[in-house]
């Protein structure tokens, strides 16, 4: 009888000993898999972002560089709309990076600000400075990127 009882005793805790060991398996996959979608999501807009900070850089740059050499107002206006759509591009990457990783939210800020400043600058050796600001903020952005994502 006594062996009976050990048995049954024996058994339950073996289920329970199993029945915790595979909840916090579960647990530990479940947090696994919502840290490497976290790290998909991130890294995917932080490419969306770089690419539309790069897409705006580059439209300013040309609004100015038109501006600064006095082309005729019907290509200024057309540079002008097209800059309006790639600042547009930015803002959801923008934020969502912000939201996402609130540890990035400076490097994108200083990123996005960098490239807003290309705008009705003195002249080209100003431009150019600006420009390179910008990149620099950009890489700036990459790299805190590579941090939180390592």
């Amino acid at each position: 009888m006594w062996s009976a009882i050990v048995a049954v005793i024996g058994t339950l805790a073996g289920v329970l000993v199993t029945g915790t060991i595979q909840r916090h398996t579960t647990r530990v996959e479940r947090a696994e898999a919502r840290a490497a979608a976290w790290q998909e999501a991130l890294l995917a807009v932080v490419a969306q972002l770089t690419s539309a900070l790069a897409d705006h850089r580059r439209q300013m740059w040309d609004r100015e560089h038109l501006r600064l050499t006095g082309a005729e107002p019907s290509l200024c206006q057309e540079s002008r709309k097209l800059s309006h759509s790639t600042r547009s591009a930015m803002t959801v990457p923008l934020t969502t990076v912000c939201v996402l990783s609130p540890a990035l939210r400076p490097a994108a800020e200083e990123a996005a600000r960098a490239v807003y400043a290309i705008r009705d600058l003195p002249g080209h050796d100003t431009l150019n400075a600006v420009r390179r600001t910008a990149t620099e903020a950009v890489d700036r952005l990459i790299a805190a990127a590579g941090h939180e994502l390592a």
